[in-house]
């Protein structure tokens, strides 16, 4: 081969790894979220539990505000979600996400369930 070929044939290469890694690396981004709405967004979720499932008897919930997507404050940990239901035991987590104008105003919440 050529130089100019030996140099084009790396870069295909190159090309195609990088490709190949970038596609690798996204599949890990599939989450669960519920749909989105641009103007005004309210939903809440659980994951893992199903509704027959005893959550006990107590909730509590902790939280993370973002204003216009530059200011970002907050715990929205399960352990201060536990602390602030006074639960001892997590039996059950939900999450609640409300949204304004998508980035104007968005609170992300974590709720607890247990005893």
């Amino acid at each position: 081969m050529k130089p100019n070929q030996l140099t084009a044939a790396m870069s295909r290469t190159i090309l195609v790894a990088l490709a190949a890694a970038s596609l690798l690396l996204a599949t890990a981004c599939g989450t669960y979220q519920p749909p989105y709405g641009y103007i005004y967004h309210n939903t809440r979720m659980n994951k893992d539990v199903s509704e027959a499932t005893n959550v006990g008897s107590r909730s509590g919930a902790s939280c993370v505000q973002s204003y216009m997507g530059m200011i970002s404050f907050g715990d929205a940990s399960i352990k201060a979600a536990a602390a602030a239901g006074g639960i001892q035991t997590v039996k059950a987590v939900d999450y609640s996400e409300l949204a304004i104008l998508t980035f104007f105003y968005n609170r992300f919440c974590t709720i607890a369930h247990g005893d």
